[in-house]
């Protein structure tokens, strides 16, 4: 008897099936990184409507002029930080020169002080209070320190005079929520990722507090526009992503600030046609956490930075030649125009910036990747319910479609209830993520097992048994730890 066609079917099939499963991964990878695109890179509002700036309302003329005479000023005080006892005076004395322009606004200042190395510090703050959800708060800030040897007219003398005037902007304002602007000291090295940091001393104190802080803004060093190609520098990927020119004005958030940007660009769109791009990374990629906004990070609130990228633009950013004729004003009035229309966005009630489902965004997405796999396992059960096929075979197409449908139901319903669960929000990452695993390892197992006629049900022996059984174990185990924690924060929201 001639059993080499039999041969040859055996030595073809783990071919086949390795293929399918490097299909399937393939698959998978790309609905990831197409999520991680919408969700990165597509996160500003966007505006169809004619902004304020179009419909000439605006007086960019005296807004522009202003800026010039602020930022002049501040270059003129030189260096100010407190490394030494001449840039120490100069420190104190925009310190209380930035007073002075709020109570000639008609603000009342309040002085957040504290000492670093028995030097006296403070943040400068003035608030509007909002008249239908005042206990919910929108900082917008600036840092008025610089390095050591530069005279900051861009980093920071633009950022702190654009709040000088959006303070102006603002005034006789009616927003829902209370908007606080603040000075901050200390942002520069070598205070810069330290607890010595004007911000981190202000958002621990909000921590302590427990103030509901929606959204923050971080203004910094938001005057520099090149219309040149090649101006634009920002590391791989992300300059596959944004322009080569650096003629925009950048909000950058954490993963989890995704409404705060959404709402601040839609706003900004309002008020002001120029050209902005808006990005989320995780805070380890480098860049992402350079200002104030950090510090926010770090007790959980949703941060953003407005930034025209500093370094990665201008070669003077942290430098003795950071000075204002490199400062393109007009920009930098329509910035200032659009950092109104963002504010008051931000602290309208019908946004939530600081609100947000990101674990049931993200177990949402892998539940549509699990009921699509559990849909195209469906098709070799149909086209066997077609051809009047039965066996095992058919069984394990029709198990496999019935169980991966109900598992990405699960995970929907899962999603949708996050915020109900009385869970903290390590304990939800972990619902999350038992979820996502045990989807992924029923819709290996059953896809595998059911292309390769196996069950898996018990490792041995060695080879895709035991990969099988792993997907098995897999989704068994992380099934019960994610219902586990959803059956006690469930108990406890009751």
């Amino acid at each position: 008897m001639n059993t080499e066609p039999e041969s040859d079917a055996e030595t073809s099939r783990p071919r086949h099936l390795a293929l399918k499963s490097l299909l399937a991964i393939g698959v998978l990878a790309l609905g990831a990184l197409g999520f991680a695109y919408w969700y990165m890179v597509r996160c500003d509002g966007p505006w169809r409507g004619v902004p304020l700036e179009a419909r000439g309302t605006a007086e960019l003329g005296a807004i522009e002029a202003r800026l010039k005479s602020d930022i002049a000023f501040l270059q003129s005080l030189g260096p100010r930080h407190i490394g030494n006892e001449t840039a120490c005076v100069q420190l104190q004395r925009c310190a209380d020169w930035i007073e002075r322009e709020w109570q000639a606004q008609g603000y009342h200042v309040q002085r957040h002080e504290f000492t670093v190395s028995n030097i006296a510090c403070a943040n400068l703050a003035i608030e509007i209070p909002g008249t239908a959800a005042g206990s919910e708060v929108v900082v917008i800030s600036a840092q008025y320190d610089t390095l050591p040897d530069s005279p900051g007219a861009n980093n920071n003398g633009s950022g702190v005079a654009a709040l000088l005037r959006l303070s102006e902007l603002l005034k006789g304002q009616r927003l829902d929520r209370t908007v606080r602007l603040i000075q901050f000291v200390n942002e520069e090295d070598p205070f810069f990722g330290t607890e010595q940091m004007g911000s981190y001393v202000y958002a621990k104190a909000c921590h302590e507090r427990g103030d509901d802080i929606h959204a923050m803004l971080s203004l910094d060093s938001i005057g520099i526009y090149k219309h040149t190609p090649g101006s634009q520098k920002l590391p791989w990927p992300f300059s596959l992503f944004y322009p080569d020119r650096g003629n925009f004005l950048a909000f950058i958030g954490n993963l989890s600030s995704r409404q705060c940007v959404k709402v601040a660009t839609l706003g900004f769109r309002k008020w002001s046609s120029f050209p902005i791009a808006a990005g989320l990374a995780p805070e380890w990629v480098g860049g992402v956490t350079w200002s104030d906004h950090s510090s926010f990070w770090e007790f959980g609130y949703s941060g953003v930075q407005v930034t025209d990228t500093g370094a990665f633009r201008s070669a003077s950013h942290t430098t003795k030649d950071d000075t204002m004729e490199k400062i393109d004003f007009g920009a930098l009035a329509r910035i200032t125009l659009g950092l109104c229309g963002a504010t008051i966005e931000l602290a309208s009630k019908r946004n939530e910036p600081g609100r947000q489902n990101l674990p049931g965004q993200w177990l949402l997405f892998n539940s549509a990747i699990v009921m699509l796999a559990g849909l195209l396992v469906g098709l070799p059960l149909w086209r066997a319910i077609a051809r009047n096929e039965s066996g095992p075979a058919c069984r394990a197409w029709r198990v496999a479609h019935a169980t991966l449908i109900a598992q990405g139901l699960w995970m929907l319903a899962v999603a949708v209830a996050i915020p109900r669960l009385a869970l903290s929000n390590s304990a939800i990452w972990i619902v999350v993520w038992s979820l996502v695993a045990a989807g992924y390892g029923f819709a290996f197992a059953m896809t595998v097992g059911a292309w390769s006629g196996r069950r898996g049900l018990s490792p041995k022996p060695w080879g895709v048994n035991t990969l099988l059984f792993a997907g098995h174990a897999v989704g068994v185990i992380g099934s019960i730890v994610a219902a586990g924690l959803i059956l006690c924060g469930a108990l406890r929201a009751i």
